[in-house]
């Protein structure tokens, strides 16, 4: 599931330290539950928008074309409560984040908004050269699809192109090339997440992804993967009975070590003003 593709990324650099001021970019990847189709999480989801609010303040949202088509109401909740919309694939069902399905995400976020989404992600951070140009090319300004676990030459930081353009890795614990989203942590459980995060002191920036099945329970897990009713299966019997009470904790830390929240977007505008 996790991939690096081509070269699309090899002639960028990294942002140096001294420009980040120890950010917690907290990213919403709004899709169907599990990939699967479903959508009753979106139901059952106003707590965690509150918390979002009440907590974060300001947070990424990437968003299916699927779910821009069919959720008007859930948008307009998780907008005002501070998420700053950009694009995400258009359906993961699909299963493949090609050119044609950027198009028909990119035609529904546009219709929606009436204008180009400043930022986009590729599903299952699978970006490939000729999406890469295919983004550039419709006016996209940033990206959020590079997950640096099995290329060690992928430094965990923003990386900036020559033209301006900016990569924004999904961050990994430093040294272990371990995911630190919401699905990775409910894997490893909160006795192991309370050593990790201890790695997180020296970040200065951090990119927290979460899924609403990572939080709330959802009838799509029947239709879901092998490997996702696995990770579930595990998590459950391990000790994340409560995945949003564990969320509220991991948020909590990250804030009591200093870290603050901020949207890529305004990350973007920071880094490049």
């Amino acid at each position: 599931m996790i991939k690096v593709e081509n070269e699309w990324y090899k002639n960028a650099e990294p942002i140096c330290d001294s420009k980040l001021d120890k950010y917690l970019v907290v990213v919403l990847d709004l899709e169907s539950d599990y990939g699967a189709g479903g959508t009753d999480c979106l139901d059952k989801a106003d707590h965690v928008i509150k918390f979002l609010k009440d907590k974060v303040v300001e947070f990424t949202v990437f968003c299916e074309g699927n779910i821009l088509k069919s959720r008007h109401s859930t948008i307009e909740l998780i907008e005002a409560a501070g998420g700053d919309m950009q694009l995400h694939c258009n359906d993961h069902l699909i299963g493949n984040d090609d050119v044609g399905e950027f198009k028909k995400g990119l035609n529904e976020y546009i219709k929606y908004f009436n204008r180009v989404p400043d930022g986009y992600r590729a599903g299952q951070f699978k970006m490939k050269d000729e999406l890469f140009k295919a983004i550039k090319d419709a006016g996209i300004k940033w990206d959020s699809s590079l997950l640096p676990v099995f290329n060690s030459k992928i430094y965990n930081t923003p990386l900036v192109f020559k033209d301006g353009f900016i990569e924004f890795p999904a961050s990994v614990w430093s040294g272990l090339r371990y995911p630190v989203g919401m699905s990775y942590c409910s894997v490893v459980g909160p006795a192991l997440f309370n050593l990790l995060i201890k790695k997180a002191k020296t970040m200065s920036y951090l990119n927290f992804t979460i899924h609403m099945h990572d939080l709330i329970p959802s009838q799509s897990l029947q239709n879901a993967s092998f490997a996702r009713r696995l990770a579930h299966r595990w998590n459950y019997r391990f000790g994340v009975r409560d995945p949003f009470d564990f969320f509220v904790k991991i948020i909590n830390d990250y804030l009591d070590i200093g870290f603050t929240p901020i949207s890529l977007n305004r990350l973007y505008s920071i880094l490049t003003t």
